[in-house]
């Protein structure tokens, strides 16, 4: 984590990862289903390459926490919508800005967002998986540690 991956024309960076059971995007506030928590992956994509290029080339994020299990990443819509939100939740919870991965991105830019996932409170997330590239992806592994 924080260490840029090189994959075709891409470098990527994990930036951070957060937890939380309340999130806020813009000035609307989620929170999760009981038992349930949030996992906030911040995900920076810089475009190394030399031609202009969709950020949808990163593709399939798939989290694995520490009992094993599989989570592929949803929407902030995944999760409750609160329509009155107290003070405890607006201090706990997480600012999110969903990664936009069908934006192009010129060569030497970079796009930063968040990359959500929904798994049970009780789990750690240990690693990331996703590909890199349509034709004959790159599957890249990344070890979470917070």
């Amino acid at each position: 984590m924080g260490q840029p991956i090189t994959a075709g024309s891409w470098e990527i960076t994990i930036l951070n990862i957060k937890e939380s059971k309340y999130l806020k995007m813009e000035e609307t506030y989620f929170a999760t289903k009981e038992e349930q928590k949030a996992v906030i992956v911040t995900i920076r994509i810089r475009n190394i390459g030399k031609e202009v290029s969709s950020a949808s080339d990163v593709w399939s994020f798939i989290l694995v926490t520490n009992v094993n299990k599989s989570y592929e990443d949803v929407t902030v819509y995944r999760f409750n919508l609160l329509w009155s939100v107290g003070e405890e939740v607006k201090a706990e919870a997480v600012k999110v800005r969903e990664l936009n991965r069908f934006q192009s991105l010129a060569p030497g830019t970079y796009i930063e967002g968040d990359i959500l996932f929904d798994i049970p409170q009780n789990e750690i997330p240990l690693k990331l998986f996703f590909k890199v590239g349509v034709i004959g992806p790159t599957q890249v592994e990344v070890t979470l540690s917070k």
